[in-house]
């Protein structure tokens, strides 16, 4: 069992290194705000639809198109696939499978990571 405090550091080391992976694709206030609307989101397991709603609401404008964000999140291993076939429950990350293409039409889901520096359940 950790304790709090080392999945705290955890959770804000993986936030900052998704940021550091994001720079140079998109700029830091697009960074935020994607971090934010993440935050808004309220959740960790969703759909490419759910994100792109709270997108079209999102206040500031997120400035970058959700299909975009979502790839370069994929890219850098923030998010990955998830499906249910027979009962079984399949992720696909970038960092387990580097020739992995993101599917916007299956659920995605945050990292682990992600979820604690956000606070989603």
């Amino acid at each position: 069992q950790s304790s709090p405090c080392v999945v705290i550091l955890f959770a804000t080391r993986q936030t900052n290194t998704i940021k550091d992976e994001l720079h140079g694709y998109l700029t830091p206030n697009q960074i935020d705000n994607l971090i934010a609307l993440f935050s808004g989101l309220g959740k960790r397991e969703f759909t490419f639809n759910d994100l792109s709603r709270c997108a079209y609401q999102f206040q500031p404008a997120l400035n970058v198109e959700p299909a975009l964000a979502l790839r370069l999140l994929f890219e850098c291993s923030a998010i990955g696939t998830l499906e249910t076939i027979e009962g079984k429950t399949f992720f696909t990350v970038k960092y387990r499978n580097r020739n992995a293409v993101l599917d916007l039409g299956k659920k995605l889901i945050l990292h682990r990571g992600m979820w604690k520096g956000l606070n989603l359940n």
